[in-house]
């Protein structure tokens, strides 16, 4: 999900989920990341290769605002989703199916 106080959902998501989480523009909190390891769940974030500009951020209004103009393109998104998508498939009974489509 989008970085925020949503991501506290996860506290109630299944045994061996994944919490995948967008960071933009520098931001680096590891509330989420604890939330999600103390949880026993797969943590993975995805930020912007460096490819964003300083000016994009120097417009930052602080943690609490969302700049929806900002945006992260699917190709640096991918890598963090196929290692969400590994580390629940590894933990699935060897009995299950797969449930999860590979990237």
């Amino acid at each position: 999900g989008a970085h925020g106080a949503s991501l506290t959902n996860a506290l109630f998501m299944r045994d061996a989920g994944a919490v995948v989480e967008v960071l933009n523009c520098g931001h680096r909190s590891n509330t989420y990341r604890r939330l999600a390891t103390n949880r026993g769940l797969f943590y993975a974030s995805a930020t912007p290769s460096g490819k964003v500009l300083k000016s994009d951020c120097s417009n930052d209004l602080g943690r609490r605002h969302v700049d929806t103009r900002r945006s992260l393109p699917l190709s640096e998104l991918t890598p963090a989703l196929s290692e969400a998508i590994n580390a629940v498939e590894a933990r699935l009974p060897s009995s299950a199916e797969p449930s999860c489509l590979s990237l």
